[in-house]
C-alpha cells in the first residue's frame, strides 16, 4: 500500500474511533450523570480517539514532506496540527489535567433519535471554577495601571465586592455614576405581588393573564424577559395566537430565527412583541417607541445544578460561606440591572418595567434587587388577587 492508501486507511478508523467515543461518552452520561453531565473524577471514559489521530498526524506529516505544490504541504500540515489538537485536548479533558476546573459532558438529544451517537451534539467542557488568583497575579498584579467600567458593574449604591471579589481586585478603587438620563421621568416599575411564587404549580397558569394584561397597557412594543427557553417555549406558544388575534407581531427566540433577525422585525413594528432569554437580557439596544414594556417574568438566577454553578458554590461552602446570598443573589442582581437596563436607551425613551415574580418584594432578599433600581424611579406594587388594578 501507498502511503496515501495508508492515510486514507488511517482517517478512516479515525472516523470509526470518533463514533466509538462519543458513543461512549453519550453512554456514560446516561448511566452516571444525566442530571447535568459533571464528570467528578479523571478518567471517568477511555480515550480511544486520541492514539488514532496521533497516528493519522504523523501520516499527514509524512505526506507534507513529498508534496509537490505548495498549497498541498500548507493544507496537510494544517490537517497534521488539527489532529494533534484533537489528541492532545481530549487527553487534558478526559485526565482533568488543569487543576481548579470542572469538567463536564453536554449531550443535546434530538427528538426521535435514539442510536448511538448519530443525531447527538456531544460537548466535553472544562471551565475555570475561581479566576481571580489568575487575573490577580496577571494581570492587577503587573506595574500597570487597570481601568474596568461597565453599566452593571456594582450590585447596589456603590456595591462593587461582588465583582471585585471574582475578578480579584479587591483593593480596587471604584465609583459610580448616575445616568445620563432622567430615568425617574422616563420610566416606572410595576411589582405584581399578587402573582403565585415561580415554584408554584400555579405559577404558569397565572402568567398568561398577567402578560396579555401587561402588554396591553403599552399596545405592545415589549420585550418577556425569561430565565430559561423551556418556560419560553411553553408560554409563547400559549399565547402566540392570542397575540395575533390583537394584531401583534410575535417573535420568539428559537423558534422565528437568530436573534439578530429577530431585533430587526421587532423594530420594524411598534406593537410587536418578543419572547427571549438570556442573550435578550443585555447587550440589546432598541431606541425610540419600539421598545417600551420589558417584563421581566421571573427574577433571573442561575439554576444551581450547572456544573459551574455547583462547582462554584462548593467551593464557597468549602471556605464557609453561604452560596446562595454571596454567589446567587449578586447575580442574578447584575443580570436584573442588564433586563431593565434594555428599557432606556436614549433621553427620548420613556416606557415600563413589569416585573411579575413576587419574591422581589416578599423575600428578604428581594431588598437587593429593589436597590438596584435606579434612583428616583417610581415603584408600583399590586396588592390584591385582580389582575386589572395597579395600586401606586
Amino acid at each position: 500500500h501507498t502511503l496515501v492508501d495508508r492515510a486514507v486507511q488511517q482517517s478512516l478508523q479515525c472516523r470509526d474511533a470518533c463514533d466509538d467515543q462519543m458513543a461512549m461518552l453519550v453512554e456514560w452520561h446516561q448511566r452516571a450523570a444525566p442530571r447535568n453531565g459533571r464528570m467528578r473524577e479523571p478518567d471517568a471514559v477511555p480515550n480511544v480517539l486520541s492514539e488514532p489521530m496521533e497516528a493519522l498526524s504523523r501520516m499527514l506529516r509524512m505526506l507534507r514532506e513529498r508534496a509537490e505544490k505548495e498549497s498541498d504541504e500548507f493544507e496537510l500540515n494544517s490537517y497534521a496540527i488539527r489532529a494533534d489538537d484533537i489528541a492532545r485536548e481530549l487527553r487534558m479533558l478526559l485526565g482533568q489535567d488543569i487543576a481548579g476546573c470542572v469538567y463536564y459532558l453536554d449531550v443535546s438529544v434530538p427528538e426521535g433519535r435514539r442510536t448511538r451517537s448519530r443525531g447527538r451534539r456531544v460537548t466535553l467542557k472544562c471551565d475555570a471554577v475561581d479566576v481571580s488568583e489568575m487575573l490577580r497575579e496577571r494581570l492587577f498584579g503587573q506595574n500597570v495601571s487597570v481601568i474596568m467600567t461597565s453599566a452593571t458593574l456594582a450590585t447596589g449604591p456603590n456595591d462593587f465586592k461582588h465583582i471585585a471579589g471574582r475578578l480579584g481586585c479587591d483593593d480596587a478603587e471604584t465609583i459610580q455614576l448616575g445616568s445620563p438620563f432622567d430615568l425617574a421621568r422616563q420610566m416606572r416599575v410595576l411589582i405584581d405581588r399578587s402573582m403565585p411564587e415561580p415554584s408554584d404549580p400555579r405559577y404558569i397558569d397565572a402568567l398568561t393573564p398577567r402578560l396579555i394584561e401587561a402588554i396591553q397597557r403599552t399596545d405592545g412594543g415589549a420585550f418577556i424577559l425569561f430565565t430559561s427557553f423551556a418556560m419560553l417555549d411553553r408560554v409563547a406558544n400559549a399565547m402566540r395566537q392570542r397575540l395575533l388575534d390583537r394584531g401583534h407581531p410575535v417573535l420568539v427566540q428559537g423558534q422565528d430565527g437568530p436573534p439578530g433577525v429577530l431585533l430587526t422585525r421587532f423594530r420594524q413594528d411598534e406593537r410587536s412583541v418578543l419572547f427571549g432569554t438570556s442573550s435578550f437580557w443585555q447587550g440589546v439596544d432598541v431606541r425610540g417607541r419600539g421598545l417600551r414594556n420589558v417584563i421581566i417574568t421571573r427574577l433571573p438566577f442561575d439554576v444551581p445544578d450547572r456544573p459551574l454553578i455547583e462547582a462554584s458554590h462548593e467551593r464557597i461552602l468549602a471556605q464557609g460561606g453561604k452560596p446562595f446570598f454571596e454567589d446567587q443573589v449578586p447575580k442574578a442582581v447584575l443580570r436584573f440591572r442588564q433586563g431593565i437596563g434594555r428599557l432606556i436607551r436614549s433621553a427620548d425613551d420613556e416606557g415600563i418595567v413589569v416585573v411579575l415574580d413576587p419574591r422581589i418584594v416578599t423575600k428578604g432578599y428581594g431588598r437587593s434587587f429593589l436597590d438596584a433600581l435606579p434612583y428616583g424611579v417610581i415603584v408600583e406594587t399590586l396588592d390584591v388577587a385582580d389582575d386589572t388594578i395597579w395600586v401606586e
